[in-house]
């Protein structure tokens, strides 16, 4: 396969496929678009803090315990089932609090929120 330029790639004969945007356009519009976005959003670690509170639990403990639980046909109420499914609460109450930790560090940040300003503490 011989790469050319504009991401297009010659296939049999002569014929050219386009893959897509050219090199280098795609990551710095996605990177002009999370500068405007943190610019806007002075508290948008708060907001990636949610997002991730959001996601850790269900994605990261919660199915893949299950699956376990399901691909071995463990039975419940053994040791181990009671193990898995007791870290899986543990985790859910620590994804909770960082859900919530989160609210709380947005709301407060609202309250002085002003777009394109950045203020520096005085030390």
């Amino acid at each position: 396969m011989h790469i050319v330029s504009m991401a297009q790639t010659k296939i049999e004969a002569g014929c050219y496929v386009c893959l897509g945007t050219p090199p280098g356009v795609a990551p710095e519009k996605f990177n002009l678009f999370d500068a405007v976005i943190a610019m806007l959003l002075p508290f948008f670690n708060d907001v990636v803090g949610l997002i991730g509170a959001m996601g850790f639990w269900p994605l990261t403990v919660f199915l893949p315990i299950e699956m376990h639980i399901h691909q071995t046909d463990m039975p419940r109420w053994t040791c181990k089932w009671i193990a898995l499914q007791a870290l899986s609460i543990v985790c859910l109450i620590v994804s909770l609090a960082a859900g919530v930790g989160a609210v709380a560090q947005i709301i407060v940040d609202c309250k002085d929120f002003v777009p394109f300003q950045t203020k520096y503490p005085l030390s």
